[in-house]
Order: C-alpha cells, then sequence, then structure tokens
C-alpha cells in the first residue's frame, strides 16, 4: 500500500492501478495489493491493447475483482488519440487545447463504459463493485437513459443483457461505495 495512505491513518483508501496489457500480472498484482490493504483497484482510459476495456479477453480480472469483493473503476487519462474510436483526423487538434483534453476525457469514459454494456460485463460479474472516476456525472443520466432507449431495439436485442443498463449500472454503483 502506498506510503501516503499508511501514514494517513485511515483517511486515506489505497487503489492498485491496473493495466489490460497483462491481465495474468493484473490480477496477481491485485492480489498483492489487496494483501497489503488496497481496497479497490482502476484502470485508466488508454487502450494500449487496442481492444475495448470490457473485452472477454479482461474477464479474468474482472472475475477477481468480483472474487476479492474489491470496487474497480476505470479512471479518466488524457492519452493518446489513437487509442479512440476515429472520428476526426486527431493530428488537426492542439494538443494542449481544453477542447481537445474534454473530448477525449468524455469521449474515452463513454467508449470504455458503453463497452461494459456491449460485452455483457454486468451480466457475467453481477456482484461486480464499479465505478466511473473523476469524469464528472452530467453526461451519464443522458447516457444511461440513451442505452435503456436502444436495449429496446433490434440492435440492443443483441446485447447479452437481461436487465436495462440503467439497472445493472446502478446496482454496480450501489455496492461501488459498500465497505469491505
Amino acid at each position: 500500500m502506498d506510503f501516503f495512505c499508511r501514514a494517513g491513518n485511515g483517511r486515506m483508501i489505497a487503489a492498485a492501478q491496473l493495466t489490460l496489457l497483462d491481465i495474468e500480472g493484473s490480477v496477481k498484482e491485485m492480489e498483492r495489493a489487496v494483501k497489503d490493504g488496497c481496497r479497490g483497484a482502476f484502470v485508466t482510459l488508454g487502450a494500449l491493447t487496442q481492444k475495448p476495456h470490457a473485452h472477454p479477453d479482461h474477464d479474468p480480472l474482472f472475475a477477481k475483482v468480483q472474487e476479492l469483493d474489491i470496487p474497480l473503476a476505470i479512471h479518466v487519462a488524457v492519452d493518446l488519440a489513437r487509442y479512440h474510436l476515429s472520428r476526426y483526423n486527431w493530428s488537426s487538434w492542439d494538443f494542449r487545447d481544453i477542447f481537445y483534453t474534454m473530448s477525449v476525457v468524455n469521449l474515452g469514459t463513454i467508449e470504455a463504459l458503453a463497452g461494459f454494456f456491449h460485452y455483457g460485463v454486468f451480466e457475467k460479474f453481477f456482484r461486480l463493485r464499479f465505478g466511473v472516476l473523476e469524469a464528472g456525472a452530467g453526461w451519464l443520466g443522458s447516457f444511461l437513459d440513451r442505452l435503456d432507449a436502444l436495449k429496446k431495439t433490434a440492435l440492443g436485442a443483441r446485447v447479452p443483457l437481461k436487465l436495462k443498463p440503467s439497472e445493472y449500472f446502478k446496482t454496480a454503483m450501489l455496492r461501488f461505495g459498500r465497505s469491505r
């Protein structure tokens, strides 16, 4: 556990930062970190593997998080545009521009979260404690409303979810803050 958290006399909580580049290594690191006192884990938005955060190749990580009964979060990061869906010619953006930063943070968070519904992660790992960190929340209600509406369409019927996306998210978020 982090030196600063140990010195905080219980006022700070350590969370392990994991990578999606090495799922087996991240599972081992998470086990080690929890034994050392970490009470959660997170991954950042960068998709170095070029697979969505919720891709089935990452299922062993979600299974271990659920087994350890710790929260997992996606955490914003200003990362390279090539990790995001290509809608624009990103070379035309000034990387020091606040609008670039906001679009990468918001789009990246939405892309990552959408994958958890697309791949049915909350259905497969129903006890998963999940959250989104430092991405604001104003966009979340309309995002979940839209996903709920899409669930009712032919396209949404192809997604492996029994409940509405908002119901999964609500229960995962309620479990997120629960103490162990």
